[in-house]
């Protein structure tokens, strides 16, 4: 009898044993067919049409950057000449990106990249229906922009709950790399509040999903088949995508869009301040037990900071009940205030706490912040941005020194030299840079293929001259917008 029931069990197993692993697995593993079946309708792609003036190469640069990051760059730019030489007729210029939509009336999110400066913009959908569309506001600051085509009964996307949004979920994006319409590719959110020095008003999400040219304005969703956010950005070298990824998060589309519809343009709250994150050193100077906070470098004249008592050499560590761990974090919550709303901020200052009420103000158009800030300026052929120092940092530095602080360093030939953020730019071509202006007429005399002498000072380490050769195409490709 037991004889029996040990082969009625070896053969149970043998007929089911062996699929109850895979059915665990299959219940395990992410499926993606009926979203994408569901969704991928709402998913449209974008085409827009703009006219060039030939004869220029101005122009013909302009093409080229359409072509930057795809096969095609390197054959344009050869027939073209590497100044953009080979005069060109008028032409239109096109591009390609994605899109969703939000209205079943036919309100379309977009990123403003995609649209730019365009004369048509087209919206195609799966049934391969083409609309017309006109632009209701973009906002180039966050990156996004809000399209509108005549339509009725739409499919749409829904806007997740930014509070649910958590690192190592799985998303997907759909979009049109390339011009492959309604290409699905998948991963994991990978990280949150990411931030890059070119777009200071968003913390991005960042991911491993498969983001190429032409993905740019598509949205990434969750398993719960709703928005998180809007595919933006990829970081390589090579154009293509390379492993990592960025969104715009849904709090920050849901709030920006809004505006749009409301009122076709986006306010942000402004404080009137420059400032630069913290250091081990930096932070033991000013009374902190650790890193943390934005140092204030610059406090503009007649700016809210400056109205309200915030000085040069404050640490901001807390803004309207959030703590400031980052200086990558103040922008940010600045930014999505309105303004003439009053919000305590905590500082430090002469190593003690001191809470001052300040009134936020209206961000100002960027042609009137061009001749106050201290941290971008407008050549940046090196690769790198600075700041003056601080009365703190000045009155610590030996003997009869002086020079400006580097702050910011991308993907260039400063860094490529081994040049360090925080290192001491004491003089550039043999020109002692006591000034921010000092150090705009040296990069605005530099072209491509000059070698530059550099005189840095780094913490613990001492002088050191460094030599950069400028390239001839001086672009940055280390962060490259998706499409």
């Amino acid at each position: 009898m037991c004889q029996r029931i040990r082969l009625f069990v070896l053969a149970f197993l043998m007929v089911f044993g062996m699929s109850i692993p895979a059915q665990a697995a299959s219940k395990s593993a992410p499926v993606f067919v009926d979203l994408v079946e569901k969704l991928g309708p709402a998913v449209v792609n974008i085409s827009t049409v703009r006219k060039v003036k030939g004869g220029s190469d101005e122009a013909n640069e302009r093409m080229l950057e359409e072509f930057q990051g795809t096969p095609f760059y390197d054959m344009f730019r050869q027939f073209m000449g590497p100044q953009g030489q080979g005069n060109q007729p008028d032409h239109d210029v096109r591009s390609l990106g994605s899109g969703f939509v939000i209205g079943s009336d036919g309100y379309i999110i977009t990123n403003n990249h995609v649209i730019d400066k365009a004369d048509e913009i087209v919206v195609r959908f799966t049934d391969r229906t083409e609309l017309k569309a006109t632009l209701v506001g973009a906002d180039e600051d966050s990156d996004l922009a809000l399209l509108k085509v005549d339509g009725k009964d739409l499919q749409t996307l829904k806007l997740a709950n930014a509070n649910d949004i958590k690192v190592g979920e799985w998303v997907i994006a759909i979009g049109s790399p390339f011009g492959f319409d309604n290409t699905v590719t998948a991963g994991i959110i990978s990280a949150t509040g990411r931030s890059f020095t070119q777009e200071r008003y968003v913390p991005f999400l960042q991911t491993d999903v498969a983001i190429n040219p032409g993905n740019s304005g598509g949205p990434l969703i969750d398993m719960d088949g709703n928005v998180v956010g809007v595919n933006s950005h990829i970081v390589t070298r090579s154009g293509q995508y390379a492993g990592l990824s960025f969104a715009i998060p849904v709090d920050i589309v849901e709030t920006v869009v809004k505006q749009l519809k409301d009122k076709g343009k986006v306010t942000r709250g402004w404080l009137g301040l420059m400032f630069q994150d913290m250091n081990k050193d930096l932070a033991q100077t000013f009374g902190l037990n650790q890193p943390r906070g934005a140092l204030v470098t610059k406090v503009m004249p007649e700016g809210p900071a400056a109205k309200s008592g915030i000085q040069q050499g404050d640490v901001i560590v807390s803004f309207n009940g959030e703590k400031i761990q980052s200086a990558e974090q103040l922008p940010y919550a600045v930014g999505r205030l309105v303004p003439n709303v009053t919000v305590p901020v905590e500082v430090i200052r002469d190593k003690k706490s001191k809470t001052l009420q300040v009134q936020i103000g209206l961000m100002p158009a960027k042609e009137q912040l061009a001749d106050n800030t201290n941290m971008k300026p407008g050549n940046n052929r090196l690769g790198m941005s600075v700041r003056v120092l601080t009365p703190q940092e000045k009155a610590s530095l030996e003997g009869d020194v002086n020079g400006l602080v580097i702050v910011d360093l991308s993907n260039g030939p400063a860094a490529s030299a081994g040049v360090h953020s925080g290192d001491l730019l004491v003089s550039l071509n043999n020109q002692a840079m006591n000034s921010l202006d000092d150090f705009k007429k040296v990069i605005a005399g530099l072209k491509g293929g000059d070698v530059v002498q550099m005189l840095l000072v780094r913490p613990g380490v001492g002088q050191r001259y460094v030599a950069i050769v400028i390239p001839k195409d001086v672009k940055d490709a280390s962060s490259k917008m998706g499409g």
